[in-house]
């Protein structure tokens, strides 16, 4: 039944006519669904002329901007922002190379929120311009090797202001604002002590994966945003309730939530901005730079600070490059390898750094904890007992996360707060205890390899000077068996000190 459901769902979306629009650089001018949809004017962020607005009808715009980080207006709850794309595969869908540019429009929402990043908000948004230099060159390659449009980089600004760090009161982290199931569908790792929302390259490549499902499905920018605003179930009921399928008339006519409402307007605002900053009054920007980086590969984990010691730099300048890691610890689990990013100038020193910093004793996984949370959306014959036992916690911790007294009674429609799985935490700290010790068996006993007949002959940690012809030799195996076990190692590989 829900797959009928959703079948109808997308072959009514694709029978609407798109976002109307007669700017050059859109899609083309397609027939509109109503008399009465208010003006939409184009508008090029480089033309000086100012143009007019709409005639404001006195009505309040919700004008919100988090002090230093998260926007506010995030994806909603886990099963309404990912349960949808969950039942979707990208490649049912088209497969576009170039996704069409994202369309200009000027009217009294827009000037609403140039009104505000000018005014009240402008020292916030001067702030958030200055963080864009460090990450919009990085972020815009990505987009265009995918074959999205660049101004998408401009989604993170109203998200995060460009804050790797911010969280939102909805659980969502990072520069795109991610919440933990969404991230996890598209191939982020978050876990007590990874969280890759926090990375700007793999979050923004996960944002491409996003926003490619998102416009494939919507057919339409403004939709694509909204929904992933508010929620890809949350749209399509909207869409599927409402004749018109113009974002502005539907905002006219308030046939959508007010957040939704302000979010467009506020990327048009926020984009327009960036582009020319001069022409809104920020003169004097700071642009912070890139950091260059190279990349060293560990076998073991590493203390980060440790390792900022060894190699002469601020901590905090080697912890802002490897932002994913949510401690000071940069875990390997189950024999896996981790990728640290080091300063480009210290290469030389980061590999012996590393391997000095790799931590031998157990006892800093007992301070591993789950603080991670998302909202849940209360359902019909839902009690606090049943979510409890549906999340691995209990009703007394949902109860304080969420301010519950013995008497409150639940909604339908309600949100609150719910912690990640504990089983997950339960796992993670197992696994990495047996990461632990198989690494210290295997430094305290390399000759146990010797022997083809060992079944604890695994792996061999290689040391300063090793090469492939000399461990062959020294284990008495032939360097092709070497070569087989280890699919990425050719003949002429370079062996890194510490690895496995």
């Amino acid at each position: 039944m829900k797959y009928f459901i959703l079948v109808a769902g997308l072959i009514f979306l694709s029978s609407c006519s798109s976002l109307s629009t007669k700017h050059k650089g859109s899609v083309g001018k397609m027939a509109t669904d109503s008399d009465d949809e208010i003006v939409q004017i184009p508008v090029d962020p480089d033309e000086p002329n100012v143009l007019p607005i709409d005639a404001d009808d006195g009505s309040d715009t919700e004008q919100v901007t988090k002090e230093d980080g998260a926007g506010d207006e995030t994806v909603a709850n886990a099963e309404d922002s990912s349960s949808v794309l969950k039942q979707l595969d990208e490649k049912s869908f088209i497969s576009l190379k170039n996704y069409p540019n994202i369309p200009h429009h000027y009217n009294r929402y827009v000037q609403k929120w140039l009104d505000y990043f000018q005014g009240k908000g402008s020292k916030v948004m001067a702030r958030y311009l200055e963080r864009s230099g460090k990450y919009l060159p990085q972020i815009r390659k990505i987009l265009r090797d995918n074959g999205l449009p660049e101004d998408l980089a401009y989604i993170a600004l109203i998200e995060s202001g460009f804050t790797y760090s911010a969280r939102s009161h909805a659980g969502a982290v990072g520069l795109w604002q991610f919440i933990s199931p969404t991230g996890k569908h598209y191939g982020l790792q978050i876990n007590p002590l990874v969280d890759e929302r926090k990375d700007p390259i793999k979050a923004t490549q996960a944002a491409v994966r996003y926003f490619r499902s998102l416009y494939n499905v919507f057919g339409n920018w403004y939709f694509a945003f909204a929904a992933y605003n508010s929620g890809e179930n949350r749209m399509f009921r909207a869409l599927m309730k409402h004749d018109s399928r113009d974002f502005w008339t539907l905002a006219e006519a308030k046939k959508l939530p007010k957040e939704t409402v302000n979010y467009i307007p506020k990327f048009l605002a926020a984009r327009m901005i960036a582009k020319n900053p001069e022409r809104y009054g920020f003169t004097d920007l700071q642009y912070e730079e890139e950091i260059p980086y190279s990349e060293v590969v560990a076998s073991k984990t590493v203390n980060l600070k440790t390792m900022a010691q060894n190699m002469g730099i601020d901590y905090k300048d080697l912890k802002d490059l490897n932002s994913q890691f949510n401690s000071e610890f940069a875990p390997v689990i189950n024999g896996k390898t981790i990728t640290l990013k080091v300063p480009s100038q210290f290469t030389d020193k980061a590999t012996l750094a590393m391997t000095q910093s790799y931590v031998e004793g157990n006892r800093w996984i007992a301070s591993v904890q789950n603080n991670d949370t998302y909202r849940y959306r209360v359902r019909h014959g839902d009690s606090l007992y049943k979510i409890a036992r549906r999340h691995n916690t209990t009703v007394v911790k949902l109860r304080k996360m969420n301010n519950l007294g013995q008497r409150s009674s639940l909604r339908v429609g309600q949100y609150i707060k719910v912690p990640e799985s504990y089983t997950q935490q339960k796992k993670l700290i197992e696994d990495l205890r047996r990461s632990l010790k198989d690494t210290q068996t295997a430094k305290r006993d390399p000759q146990s390899s010797r022997h083809k007949n060992n079944p604890k002959a695994k792996y061999v940690v290689v040391r300063r000077g090793d090469t492939l012809t000399g461990i062959a030799k020294k284990y008495n195996i032939s360097l092709n068996k070497i070569l087989s076990m280890n699919g990425k190692l050719k003949s002429r590989s370079k062996l890194v000190a510490g690895t496995k």
